[in-house]
């Protein structure tokens, strides 16, 4: 653990220490649940650095291949406050998102055309 501040006997002077956290880009990516050879995944929002099936800040949606057709279901409002504030889809992420029309929303409420 870090040393801070000490006084002139070299005691230290502040009893609680917090650890600054990195700021981390976040990332909004399908996170795999269900059964072995019957997978659905959950869209959600999570730092870039953590394990694919790891720790998330919120859950988006969800995505289900194994029906027929597949079935997506995405909270809009939950991904355009993380597309706003920064947070960059993954590929599969992207074309889920340009499906269910969210990408053509968050380039209106920019105020630019939706890219193709």
């Amino acid at each position: 653990m870090r040393q801070g501040p000490a006084d002139e006997k070299g005691r230290a002077t502040h009893i609680a220490y917090r650890k600054q956290e990195a700021r981390v880009p976040v990332k909004i990516r399908l996170r795999r649940m269900g059964a072995k050879k019957r997978p659905f995944y959950r869209l959600v929002a999570a730092n870039s650095t953590d394990p694919r099936d790891g720790r998330f800040l919120e859950t988006i949606g969800y995505y289900d291949p194994n029906t027929d057709p597949a079935t997506v279901k995405i909270d809009e409002d939950k991904a355009l406050k993380w597309l706003s504030n920064g947070a960059q889809p993954t590929d599969v992420a992207l074309s889920l998102l340009k499906r269910q029309g969210v990408m053509d929303k968050l380039a209106a409420a920019k105020g630019k055309p939706a890219q193709s």
